[in-house]
């Protein structure tokens, strides 16, 4: 994120925006097609998709907010005669790179914290859903059908990738005391499901009593219970793996800071002698 000039990060994040936007409103589309209605909402694809959706755009939102907060600070002012504002040196700074600092950008707090918890909870979800589905579930459910599998991949592979590229390029920090967002959303899910199946409501596509063959309270119960524990222990896993990941990044960033300071100080010994001799 450091190297990454602000309006092309904005540009990236509008574009993963419009993408999931898409994808949520096309859902309309297949429920209409299996008469659904409104039971798309009781699959936890759906609510991850809906959650990484909320992030985008609200992701998307807030760096608009940083982009357009810095040109109006810089135009408020004065050029300092070589083209670059006063104010943090040029427009695209060895030291900001175009980001304003944290201090001085002014998000609604609700905002920054809607987008905080969503994007740990997609983060976390979204590689975990795509693991399990593609493992387990492709083929069950009849969304490989001509019409459908761009739906297919849209809600079971995109908010993944989409999620994984934000870690690596954007500034949110992953810590292991994070994991408390997407962990509640799971117990949250569960109690649902555990609610709908034994209410009597039926899969909306398959018309079983279950929403996930995995998740039978009635009849199997111990596997129901056992499914759990490996989904838990998969979603301990993979945040681990995000989490290291995240370090990664920082280090990363931190060695190519410590290689360019080496390369300016070569720079500038370099120059420095023969300036002298000139003068």
């Amino acid at each position: 994120w450091r190297f990454t000039p602000l309006p092309v990060f904005l540009i990236f994040r509008i574009i993963e925006a419009v993408v999931l936007t898409a994808g949520f409103f096309y859902g309309f589309v297949i429920s209409a097609q299996y008469n659904m209605g409104l039971g798309q909402f009781v699959y936890l694809t759906i609510w991850t998709y809906n959650i990484a959706t909320v992030f985008h755009i609200s992701a998307a939102v807030c760096t608009f907010t940083a982009y357009w907060q810095r040109i109006k600070r810089r135009v408020s002012r004065p050029d300092n005669g070589n083209g670059n504002s006063t104010e943090n040196g040029s427009w695209f700074g060895k030291e900001t790179n175009g980001y304003e600092p944290l201090n001085r950008i002014h998000i609604p707090s609700w905002l920054a914290k809607m987008t905080w918890f969503c994007f740990h909870v997609s983060l976390a979800w979204s590689p975990v859903v795509a693991i399990v589905y593609w493992s387990f579930l492709h083929g069950y459910l009849d969304l490989n059908s001509k019409g459908k599998i761009f739906y297919n991949i849209q809600i079971h592979a995109v908010p993944g990738a989409t999620m994984i590229m934000e870690l690596i390029l954007s500034p949110v920090p992953v810590k292991m005391a994070h994991f408390f967002y997407p962990y509640l959303i799971g117990i949250i899910y569960v109690v649902f499901n555990l609610i709908y199946c034994l209410s009597g409501a039926l899969d909306p596509i398959t018309g079983e009593n279950e929403i996930y063959i995995f998740l039978d309270w009635i009849d199997e119960p111990m596997m129901c219970l056992l499914s759990l524990l490996l989904i838990s222990v998969a979603l301990i896993f993979v945040y681990c793996v995000l989490v290291v990941i995240n370090v990664a990044k920082l280090k990363f960033s931190q060695w190519i800071d410590s290689h360019r300071v080496e390369l300016e100080n070569k720079e500038e010994i370099e120059i420095g002698p023969s300036t002298t001799n000139d003068v």
